[in-house]
């Protein structure tokens, strides 16, 4: 054997040690630990933007600060996905799952709103196709978006970058101009990568959204890359201003040249890509 295939084998066996040992960890140490991670470095207030004259550097120091915090939100994802797929691959081959399991399953159904799905075969094709990463590209332009650049009001007083609401009394800022008959909120979120992990849950989890699900699995089904410009498509509900605002978050990605910073490497998952669309 040529050593060049010798280190190609030993480089895959580690890989594989690593992997495993990534899962044991999640599964058996603490298995709700993925699905709960919280930041090593969590970010409780944002820079003063506001401090630059130069709009170019502005809008790259607002770039520059929220990059680390969406990869490390991807990377949970990633993370996530590599432990859905030995949970399906376990229903797959027909084993049973312990009471530790159950609970992990739980809790993901819980978090991507499925807690009214068994867990069996349609369960861990949709589950599969909700943990999925967002595009680095995406998520910038639609928080300098939102937050006007990170200077807005709900942006610096409550870390909100993506315009989310709540619904229950006294959970955020109560919009100036809000009909009597309203009784959303404007969220408010203890640090910057709770703001971030809440936007991708969202993308990953609810219904309005299903379009850009299924544009991203056309995507890896297809072997193509999973961009910013691809999957604001499927983002139609996410603001009233329907076309206008998809115009606006290709515009953002474009003239900032945000496809950049997207993993230009389609994974193909086998499970996602026979899964059938929602």
């Amino acid at each position: 054997m040529a050593v060049s295939q010798k280190r190609l084998l030993i480089g895959l066996a580690l890989l594989m040690l690593v992997v495993g040992a990534l899962f044991y960890r999640m599964t058996m140490t603490e298995p709700l630990a993925v699905l709960n991670a919280t930041s090593k470095a969590p970010v409780t207030s944002l820079p003063d933007f506001e401090q630059y004259q130069d709009v170019k550097a502005k809008k790259q120091a607002f770039f520059d600060f929220l990059r680390p915090i969406i990869k490390e939100q991807n990377d949970f994802i990633r993370a996530q996905r590599v432990q859905v797929s030995q949970y399906a691959e376990q229903f797959k081959q027909g084993n049973t799952f312990s009471e530790q399991d159950l609970e992990v399953l739980q809790a993901y159904a819980e978090a991507y709103d499925l807690d009214e799905q068994p867990f069996e075969a349609d369960f861990f094709a949709v589950l599969l196709r909700r943990v999925d990463v967002i595009p680095p590209s995406l998520a910038l332009a639609q928080a300098a978006i939102e937050s006007g650049w990170g200077s807005s009001r709900f942006a610096k007083e409550g870390n909100n970058l993506f315009g989310h609401w709540c619904f229950s009394k006294g959970c955020g800022f109560v919009p100036l101009g809000r009909d009597d008959n309203k009784y959303h909120e404007v969220a408010k979120f203890k640090t910057v990568n709770e703001a971030v992990r809440k936007y991708m849950r969202n993308l990953n989890a609810y219904h309005p959204y299903t379009p850009m699900r299924q544009i991203r699995l056309a995507q890896r089904t297809q072997q193509q890359a999973v961009t910013g410009l691809v999957l604001i498509h499927g983002l139609l509900d996410y603001s009233q201003m329907k076309d206008q605002y998809i115009a606006k978050v290709v515009r953002m990605i474009k003239q900032n040249k945000l496809t950049r910073y997207d993993d230009a490497i389609a994974v193909t998952d086998q499970s996602m890509a026979k899964a059938s669309v929602e």
